[in-house]
């Protein structure tokens, strides 16, 4: 009953030209974590927030008002922290997708068992762990059944693969 009433937002920004004099100057820092695997939003933002007089607010330029940010594409990211004063204070990040992995994985018979791999090209900064317990790109010799690799990157993001097997 109330849609065809106008809608209004009202946003109010304040800002304490003098804050109290037992506060210290506010300082925010950004530290990140670039996205790796294609298709996927993996980066990772921590904030590290000192001085001033908490609690602390946060609004990040596309509306989150979480601390920490993670599930992140490639970007720009700013920050803006509030503390209990009104006194903010303003960072900004950028995520780059420098190296876009993208492991697909590929099941072949050979002598009545599996060859499993994954096809991207081989990178130093990444390891597997197979569910079989194998750490290769590559699992050889397996029977008919479930797989799975989780794919991991020396930056913290990982990435996870599936399979299920089972001969005609």
């Amino acid at each position: 009953p109330y849609s065809s009433y106008p809608q209004a937002a009202v946003m109010w920004h304040m800002t304490n030209q003098r804050p109290p004099q037992t506060s210290q100057r506010l300082s925010v820092t950004l530290k990140g974590r670039d996205p790796v695997f294609r298709n996927t939003n993996d980066g990772r933002v921590e904030t590290h927030v000192s001085g001033a007089c908490p609690p602390y607010t946060f609004h990040w330029n596309d509306g989150s008002s979480l601390r920490n940010r993670d599930g992140l594409d490639a970007g720009h990211y700013t920050l803006t922290v509030t503390d209990s004063a009104f006194q903010t204070a303003k960072a900004t990040i950028e995520l780059k997708r420098e190296h876009e992995i993208d492991p697909q994985l590929v099941a072949t018979v050979e002598n009545n068992a599996w060859n499993i791999s994954l096809n991207c090209s081989p990178h130093p900064d990444i390891s597997y762990q197979w569910s079989n317990g194998q750490t290769a790109a590559q699992v050889s010799g397996v029977p008919d059944g479930d797989y799975s690799c989780i794919v991991l990157h020396k930056n913290g993001s990982r990435l996870s693969k599936a399979i299920s097997l089972k001969r005609p």
